[in-house]
């Protein structure tokens, strides 16, 4: 059974909440995630919105060295994307065809902002990717709901161009 801890702090706009969870560190301020050592905040945030759906979908949890090389099935699939690490959610998008495939193509291009560029995360041991995607490839019309909500939800650090 995971026993858990709960520390919060008043902010003047909010709650800092720290939630250790086993040996697990989750740091969370109202609805964003701060920083996370597992991917457990992620999928509760998606399987609480989309409870009614979620069995159309696998969720796939990475290391980034070993997405290239994954047979999971359902890995080449519609989804959602979201890179993080052990300080942060850094991307979330969606690919409506092959969602490993576009996740790979923002470490191959470079994508990056004012703090970050993602090819940096190919040299940090804890960055992973976990995906969401559809079982079904007619099921992928979800997707977009899924990845407009992760990224209001998540607040990563590279935010979509096409969210604003």
């Amino acid at each position: 059974m995971k026993q858990a801890v709960k520390v919060f702090l008043e902010l003047s706009r909010g709650t800092l909440s720290e939630l250790i969870v086993d040996k697990y560190l989750v740091l969370t301020y109202g609805n964003l995630i701060l920083s996370m050592d597992n991917p457990d905040e992620i999928i509760r945030k998606f399987e609480a919105e989309f409870n009614f759906i979620k069995h159309k979908f696998r969720i796939i949890d990475l290391k980034l060295s070993e997405v290239k090389s994954s047979m999971e099935e359902f890995v080449y699939h519609p989804g959602v994307y979201i890179f993080y690490n052990s300080t942060s959610v850094i991307k979330v998008g969606r690919h409506l065809v092959n969602c490993r495939k576009r996740a790979l193509e923002h470490v191959r291009d470079n994508t990056r902002n004012e703090h970050l560029e993602m090819r940096e995360l190919v040299s940090d041991s804890a960055s992973r990717i976990l995906l969401i995607n559809s079982k079904k490839v007619e099921d992928r019309h979800w997707v977009a709901a899924v990845e407009l909500f992760m990224e209001t939800h998540l607040s990563p650090v590279i935010k979509s161009k096409r969210l604003g």
